[in-house]
């Protein structure tokens, strides 16, 4: 009995090691994140066992996934960037109180796709983080890029009038605009101008 005892406070000690660990190595990344050192960041996720993340739940798990991402994306390495952006977006879909982050995990798959100059992508992921901040009532400072890059991909569509459109919106009136409904009536106003608007009438 007191082998059995031993053993699970061996074992209890060893998870806790472990779930410190991951904590410390996510922090770790986090502030290298901030202190833009994406390379350094980069590395220090990439040599590591991701089940290790996996097995400390899902808010560990989701900011490995968030912090690979978006090193990633700073590095130009837009297909994993889109690979570890879409897990981390899975996972932030259970924790509603990172709004914020679950809309930039949005916008960084949709700059890949623009990087990757895969515009029509691109475009339904700038639109999403439109309609879904919208859904959810708030407000976060990632709205004007979305928009920014929203009209360098309507130009690369071909739709010229829509992009100086979006950026005379952008530059003129989006600061005064007071809520995520009037900006998200005003986007998918101007995408109805679309001649081929059924393609970017489906479910997002």
């Amino acid at each position: 009995m007191n082998r059995l005892l031993t053993l699970l406070l061996v074992l209890l000690l060893f998870l806790s090691a472990s779930a410190q660990k991951v904590s410390d190595i996510t922090n770790k990344a986090f502030h290298l994140l901030n202190d833009s050192k994406y390379e350094e960041c980069y590395q220090l996720l990439k040599g590591l066992d991701e089940s290790l993340f996996e097995a400390a739940g899902d808010s560990c798990f989701m900011m490995y996934n968030y912090e690979r991402g978006t090193s990633s994306y700073y590095l130009a390495k837009y297909e994993e960037a889109i690979a570890y952006l879409n897990k981390a977006l899975l996972l932030l879909e259970k924790q509603p109180e990172k709004d914020c982050d679950y809309l930039e995990a949005i916008y960084g798959i949709g700059s890949c796709y623009n990087h990757l100059k895969q515009s029509e992508n691109a475009e339904k992921y700038f639109r999403r983080v439109i309609i879904r901040g919208n859904s959810l009532g708030i407000n976060c400072s990632i709205t004007s890029q979305t928009l920014s890059e929203l009209s360098e991909v309507y130009n690369n569509l071909g739709y010229t009038s829509l992009a100086r459109d979006c950026v005379s919106k952008l530059d003129n009136h989006v600061d005064n605009i007071e809520n995520w409904q009037e900006k998200a009536d005003w986007l998918i106003n101007l995408a109805s101008s679309y001649e081929e608007q059924q393609m970017y009438d489906e479910e997002i």
